[in-house]
């Protein structure tokens, strides 16, 4: 540092047949590339103060500014000049620079839209291995979560726009269907894998998720 300014000093480990002046030529063109490469990729976010550079090509006629950048030849040292305030702002790499707004906004709404189906399936999963057990509550599953369970609740709202209820009824929907085709199960027995005590219980669900009841639904599915 020096000063207001953060000063890197472009340096070679030169091989034992280089010369110093092509050390220092080679060092004096890395500069340039390192200028070039970041005014290509963060535009006006990348300022430099100054270009310095030191003597080794005799005879050169150095321009006054590079990418808009002032050079000082015959320099003491080959060194590119920041000021220090450069250094503490956003880095605008952090997302990908080649990618148009359109391909980040969609890659956002993709990276919800799996945090959101992500939760979904992660609680459905959960439902339907405690269906059966009789635990299947929101108190049960915010016990496993360690949250409020009114918490839980809020963020079902938010990101799923249903409530832990509804999830429990889209699983038992989902369930009860392929029990009844079997057409294997006893109506008590499909009850119980939903978690219901009774099948009258199963049955008044059934008709108001379906319209109908499930004896109704397995004849209408044995005879299409």
């Amino acid at each position: 540092m020096r000063g207001d300014h953060a000063a890197f000093t472009a340096w070679l480990d030169r091989a034992a047949d280089m010369s110093i002046s092509q050390a220092e030529r080679i060092c004096v063109l890395g500069v340039f590339q390192l200028v070039a490469g970041f005014k290509s990729a963060l535009g006006d976010a990348f300022q430099p103060t100054l270009i310095r550079i030191r003597p080794c090509w005799p005879g050169t006629d150095w321009p006054s500014h590079f990418l808009g950048v002032p050079i000082e030849a015959n320099a003491p040292e080959t060194e590119l000049l920041l000021a220090r305030a450069c250094l503490t702002q956003p880095n605008p790499l952090k997302r990908q620079l080649h990618e148009p707004p359109e391909l980040i906004a969609e890659l956002d709404r993709y990276q919800e839209d799996a945090k959101v189906a992500l939760l979904r399936n992660d609680t459905c999963s959960w439902i339907r291995g405690h269906l059966p057990t009789g635990t299947c509550d929101l108190t049960q599953l915010a016990a496993r979560l360690n949250c409020d369970k009114r918490t839980l609740q809020r963020r079902f709202e938010r990101e799923l726009s249903c409530r832990f209820s509804d999830l429990v009824d889209d699983v038992r929907a989902e369930m009860c269907l392929p029990l009844l085709e079997s057409g294997v199960f006893p109506m008590q027995a499909i009850a119980e894998q939903l978690g219901y005590a009774t099948s009258g219980k199963f049955s008044r669900f059934f008709q108001r998720r379906f319209g109908c009841t499930p004896r109704d639904w397995t004849r209408l599915a044995l005879t299409a």
